[in-house]
């Protein structure tokens, strides 16, 4: 609730113009959610922790997984309408009369006679049961047009030599040198803030202070006038009261362009889009 009608102030205080009043602790605060230093800081040290985790991943099983699919121009395969034709020819003349006559010729033996004889009977039952509608394919496909496939494999290092143990080492070493980092950024920023942010309450003081002197020798310089129109004084004394003011002046001038700089430093450690004004006294 107190981020919340603090960011509503800053907007108000930014579309009005107005500097927008801010304690110590709140600039703190401010500082850290803001400064692109610090930002930086623990940026490296989530990716630190990142490849911290990374190098602890290096004990646990890998897991890949891959899947393709492939199409071809036309089905893989032999073509058999040739040798369909031969074949059939071939069983064309398995009759028991050219087998009998192989037999006596010496071509065959008795026992291949009789094997080639039931494969012709078996032939010959195939063909009355199909109604003599037995065909060979014109084709012998060994692969379909198109075809997919999928591989899953697991790896589990069980010895590496050392080196895993070593990677997490070294980027757990990484991630406490990223802490001891942003511990480095946030001391250093904090002595910025407490010079910056009571530097600029001391300039305003130091502009209040030179205000006043002002003012007190302008009231002298209004008297040495009326004293010297008035014969009491000499020209060299209101000449003097003169030069004092001008002098008021120039330091007056040198401590509010002062109280700009504090400013300006003071909002760009806060890393602020609008002048800030301290309310935290000294």
């Amino acid at each position: 609730m107190l981020l919340y009608s603090w960011a509503l102030f800053a907007q108000t205080a930014t579309e009005r113009g107005t500097p927008r009043p801010l304690t110590f602790e709140e600039a703190l605060l401010q500082m850290e959610q803001r400064n692109g230093e610090i930002q930086a800081a623990k940026r490296e040290i989530e990716e630190m922790e990142y490849e911290q985790k990374a190098a602890w991943g290096l004990r646990l099983p890998s897991v890949t997984a891959s899947a393709f699919l492939v199409r071809m121009d036309d089905d893989l395969g032999i073509e058999t309408g040739k040798l369909t034709g031969d074949v059939k020819n071939g069983l064309k003349k398995l009759t028991p009369e050219n087998i009998q006559t192989a037999v006596k010729g010496g071509v065959i033996s008795l026992d291949e006679a009789k094997g080639i004889q039931t494969l012709f009977n078996g032939y010959k039952g195939i063909q009355k049961l199909t109604g003599g509608k037995l065909a060979l394919p014109e084709k012998l496909v060994l692969q379909d047009q198109q075809f997919h496939a999928a591989n899953v494999s697991a790896m589990l290092p069980i010895y590496a030599g050392g080196k895993i143990r070593a990677a997490y080492r070294a980027a757990n070493l990484r991630r406490h040198e990223a802490e001891e980092k942003l511990r480095s950024v946030r001391g250093k920023l904090l002595e910025e803030l407490v010079t910056r942010y009571y530097g600029h309450r001391l300039a305003e003081r130091v502009v209040q202070i030179r205000k006043e002197v002002l003012a007190g020798v302008e009231h002298h310089l209004k008297d040495a006038r009326k004293l010297e129109k008035n014969g009491m004084i000499a020209e060299a004394q209101r000449l003097y009261a003169e030069m004092a003011y001008s002098e008021a002046s120039r330091e007056l001038k040198k401590a509010r362009n002062r109280l700009a700089l504090t400013g300006t430093g003071l909002a760009n450690t806060l890393a602020s889009d609008v002048s800030v004004q301290p309310t935290s006294e000294l």
